[in-house]
């Protein structure tokens, strides 16, 4: 009996791995029928969604094909052509994962582009010997350059901190924007994309011009970019040939103006800027006015004021953070720029403490020390600043609308404030020096917003 039940068990083991090793075998072929389809697909097909991880992992089988590929040049293999052909599919996958993963390619001569993608490789590794402007090699696969000699590998092979892959293996003819192909540059830590348009196009306000070919993830979040990321570089274009690009509007003085649900008030005497007034601090146009920057004007302030903010807070742009609040809320965002400086000194310090980040704006931060924990944050100081704004703001039109009159008292002294702003303003900071101070700044920042 017990040799009979061995038997049985042993049948059925080897039974379970002959099906597991089938369904290996035709999973593996599977895939690579799945691969070899794909691998024949024009580049006018391969427009459906993609990922990042997925380029990168094309462009790292696309690296070793490269490095075997020149080893067997290098060593004079018979075998040369199964390199060569394994390299040009790796560079035909990479290809088309770019071209899934990058926005705006309907831009592009899709027939030529397809034309020069079969460009044969050739018997030995072909460089452009031009000096990229990144200061690291441009391998350039089958396109037209200076040949090293048979048997001998010359120039510079991919890197990790550079990388410029040609998106096709000739230039194809100009697309609508000039574009007469893509290059492609791998983020290396310290990049932003305008100091990557400064080294490539020579113009580093070309940023705003790219944004539209670039993966979404990327174009999501301009001024937050990470190391390894793939940045999509138009050959050709040009700041006059791309007119698509939005320019923020300048806001209308109608009252009915709208940013969000949120009202800008008209203009109207704007004497604050030029004296300190306790009964008038701020123009309720000032404060409401929420059009006065858009997301870059705002990250090319804080960079040129070299701020810590200017850099990602936990994954996220402050300058997104900073103008997305301004627009649910209606507040100008220069008013939060210029008291993020009054309150922490964030505008001026190029380095701050996580503690200094998460309350940026005093909000929730009670004399008694007692600190309210929903409120910590950047974002949520932000975020919530912009609403106390508003909320006093709108408390105090409609009592004046009504005809009241509205008094305050601020350092023991009784104010008997002329419009909304001011006494938002009050109520955001109960004191005389400290909108002092955000006067003082405002001055100072004015003719740098």
């Amino acid at each position: 009996m017990l040799t009979l039940n061995r038997r049985g068990v042993i049948g059925f083991m080897l039974t379970m791995a002959v099906g597991i090793a089938l369904g290996a075998a035709a999973l593996v072929v599977s895939s690579e029928i799945a691969r070899k389809d794909e691998e024949k697909q024009p580049f006018s097909a391969a427009r459906g969604p993609s990922s990042p991880a997925n380029v990168e992992k094309a462009f790292e089988d696309y690296q070793k094909a490269y490095r075997d590929y020149q080893q067997a040049v290098g060593l004079g293999r018979s075998d040369i052509k199964k390199y060569g052909d394994a390299l040009r599919d790796a560079k035909k996958h990479l290809e088309i994962e770019i071209f899934r993963n990058t926005p705006g390619v309907s831009e592009m001569d899709m027939t030529e582009f397809e034309a020069a993608r079969n460009a044969p490789v050739p018997s030995s590794p072909i460089f452009n010997a031009a000096a990229s402007p990144f200061s690291g090699g441009e391998v350039a696969i089958g396109t037209s350059g200076s040949a090293s000699p048979s048997g001998s590998a010359g120039g510079k092979g991919p890197s990790d901190s550079a990388i410029q892959e040609s998106a096709s293996a000739q230039a194809t003819s100009a697309s609508a924007d000039g574009i007469t192909g893509m290059d492609y540059y791998r983020v290396k830590a310290g990049d932003s994309l305008s100091k990557i348009c400064e080294k490539y196009y020579g113009n580093s306000g070309m940023w705003q011009h790219i944004i539209k070919y670039q993966a979404t993830s990327i174009a999501a979040t301009p001024n937050l970019i990470f190391p390894g990321q793939l940045i999509v570089l138009p050959r050709g274009l040009t700041a006059a040939a791309d007119s698509s690009v939005n320019k923020p509007s300048a806001a209308t003085p109608s009252s009915s103006s709208a940013a969000g649900n949120a009202e800008i008030a008209p203009p109207g005497d704007e004497s604050w800027q030029e004296k300190f007034q306790q009964d008038y601090v701020i123009s309720d146009r000032a404060l409401t006015n929420s059009g006065t920057m858009s997301v870059a004007d705002i990250q090319k302030f804080l960079a040129s004021k070299n701020s810590v903010l200017a850099q990602p807070y936990r994954g996220s742009s402050p300058a997104q953070m900073i103008y997305d609040a301004a627009k649910k809320h209606g507040i100008n965002p220069q008013v939060i720029l210029t008291r993020l400086q009054c309150e922490q000194g964030l505008i001026s310090k190029s380095t701050a403490t996580q503690h200094k980040l998460d309350w940026a704006l005093g909000v929730g931060c009670y004399d008694s020390g007692n600190w309210n924990q929903k409120f910590k944050g950047f974002e949520k100081q932000v975020e919530y600043a912009a609403q106390t704004y508003r909320r006093h703001y709108n408390d105090a039109k409609a009592r004046l609308d009504r005809g009241e009159q509205v008094v305050m008292t601020i350092d023991g002294k009784q104010v008997r404030v002329k419009n909304a702003a001011t006494y938002s303003f009050y109520k955001y900071c109960p004191h005389f020096q400290g909108n002092k101070l955000f006067y003082d700044v405002w001055r100072g920042y004015r003719s740098k917003f």
